[in-house]
């Protein structure tokens, strides 16, 4: 779902997204892949909660650093856990 609202909001695919699973533990991993890959290497690489996924927006700098979305458009939850079903 993060995946999906990202896309339909206009954010390029090629975005760089991180994930870290079981962060600050001795079984914390950390994957590398673009807004285009997410859903398939969560899938790939069996990524289970907890877990904590970093979408790195670009700012634009020609317009003093404000957020690349518009202003009105709705912000997703900072936290969100997967759906069992998108696992």
């Amino acid at each position: 779902k993060i995946q999906a609202n990202l896309l339909a909001v206009g954010c390029d695919r090629a975005t760089p997204v991180r994930i870290v699973e079981k962060g600050c533990s001795a079984e914390m991993r950390t994957i590398e892949t673009t807004l285009a890959s997410l859903k398939h290497d969560i899938e790939h690489h069996r990524i289970t909660n907890p877990a904590m996924i970093y979408v790195m927006l670009e700012r634009d700098v020609e317009n003093g650093g404000e957020d690349v979305m518009a202003a009105d458009e709705q912000p997703m939850p900072a936290r969100q856990s997967l759906p069992e079903d998108d696992r």
